[in-house]
């Protein structure tokens, strides 16, 4: 695997982001609040991956 650059892991994030959205809102069907919490926390998770994928 060669290193993505910050130009490819935006261009990842987003086309990612509104699935995840989508998928938050499927998920929950409770409510906003469950809606906001899911997407931030796979947001966060989709971030910290990067970055771990980055440092190595």
């Amino acid at each position: 695997m060669r290193e993505m650059t910050m130009e490819e892991i935006n261009n990842v994030d987003g086309a990612v982001l509104p699935l995840m959205f989508v998928g938050a809102v499927a998920l929950s069907q409770v409510s906003w609040t469950s809606v906001a919490f899911m997407a931030g926390t796979m947001t966060g998770i989709g971030i910290g991956g990067s970055v771990l994928y980055n440092a190595k």
